[in-house]
């Protein structure tokens, strides 16, 4: 394990240490980023005691990725989590399924790189990712929460295929949401340790993809128009991965209905404002407690 990782579980587990007692409310939502993560959105699920839930995802995404061929992308992730309160823990597996230009790997880091214009179609399992959120911080009268979140992303995915990087990822992100009345916002910036595949051969086609670290963030605003009902906007941008990489930006909007206390679905579409992220992309999860 290299210096880096060793600092993020470092900082991870102070924090932990030293707010043992402050909980949060969590909030999770299946986004766009990677079809694949369980992230703090604006849909409330607020519980004082441990509670199980199950989510069930797909998201559909279709872009050039600045070449002239069109690459889609679709992904059923489906998640598990658990909160006790003061934690919240995910495990998400995704089963991916593409068509696009030999080489090139399913992802957002690194989609795009190939040099081949063979299109070529797989599909199976893609890179899971497991996740551990403390909330910190969580106040009535201001509306303001806060949590950190450590999570890594396996390479379950097939590599030769083009379903993974092959490598594992180290993430740990912040997280800082106002709510007033039926007004919401959030704001995540966070940061994440790459790993690199080096000399590949996907879908034979040889690569030599080197990854960097990279920070990501995302600012978003959201409005409860009845009970049951909640929409929201939000913008996402993360660093270049590679080497002369292009930074990747989006915007998305999203809508969340609760069919009842403890099952809800998500619906949400969305551009790419750079030629590193989908042209365009939409998906829907479901969600229920227990």
């Amino acid at each position: 394990m290299n210096t880096q990782i060793k600092r993020i579980a470092a900082i991870i587990a102070i924090i932990c240490t030293l707010l043992p007692g402050i909980s949060y409310a969590e909030e999770t939502s299946v986004t766009n980023k990677n079809a694949t993560d369980v992230s703090e959105d604006d849909t409330d699920n607020t519980t004082d005691e441990n509670s199980a839930g199950f989510i069930v995802g797909y998201d559909h995404t279709t872009s050039t990725y600045g070449t002239k061929k069109t690459s889609n992308t679709l992904t059923v992730p489906v998640t598990l989590t658990y909160d006790t309160g003061n934690y919240g823990f995910a495990l998400t597996v995704p089963y991916v399924r593409q068509t696009t230009l030999a080489g090139s790997i399913a992802g957002r880091q690194v989609i795009g790189l190939s040099s081949s214009n063979q299109i070529v179609s797989q599909a199976g399992l893609g890179d899971a990712t497991a996740s551990v959120t403390r909330y910190l911080f969580d106040d009535d009268e201001t509306g303001i929460s806060i949590d950190v979140k450590g999570e890594i992303k396996f390479a379950t995915g097939d590599q030769a295929k083009g379903l993974g990087t092959g490598k594992n990822d180290y993430s740990v992100q912040l997280g800082v949401y106002k709510y007033n009345d039926n007004w919401g916002m959030s704001g995540t910036a966070g940061y994440s340790v790459l790993g690199s595949p080096g000399d590949v051969v996907v879908n034979g086609v040889q690569q030599n993809i080197t990854l960097n670290n990279i920070y990501y963030g995302s600012l978003g605003v959201s409005y409860k128009s009845s009970e049951n009902i909640k929409i929201g906007l939000a913008y996402d941008m993360q660093q270049a991965a590679e080497i002369g990489g292009i930074p990747q930006k989006d915007i998305r909007g999203n809508l969340t209905l609760n069919h009842s206390g403890d099952t809800s679905f998500h619906f949400y579409i969305f551009k790419g404002l750079s030629d590193s992220s989908p042209d365009w992309g939409s998906g829907a999860s479901v969600s229920t407690s227990f």
